[in-house]
């Protein structure tokens, strides 16, 4: 997997991040209830949560309660609850 992004800086990401706090649900499947988590930062392309929950799955939705956004993510990096996750373009939906 290739990184993109001002590799000077450190920063990885393709796009730019704005600071955020917002409340969001960690949306597994079907029988499975939504666990609370909080945005903490947010681009076009992914997103850094803060969760409570240390069984996740790679692969959820991330639904924002303020904007009613809805985003497919995929686990990124993990460092204690702070969790970075990708979105994909093409599955992105609100």
């Amino acid at each position: 997997m290739q990184l993109i992004g001002n590799s000077a800086s450190g920063d990885r990401r393709d796009n730019g991040r704005r600071r955020v706090y917002l409340g969001a649900d960690i949306v597994i499947g079907a029988g499975f209830s939504p666990a609370d988590c909080l945005v903490k930062n947010l681009s076009q392309s992914g997103a850094k949560i803060l969760a409570n929950d240390r069984i996740m799955p790679l692969c959820f939705a991330l639904r924002v309660h303020k904007t009613g956004t809805q985003h497919n993510a995929r686990i990124v990096w993990r460092r204690g609850q702070e969790i970075g996750v990708s979105f994909r373009a093409d599955e992105t939906g609100s």
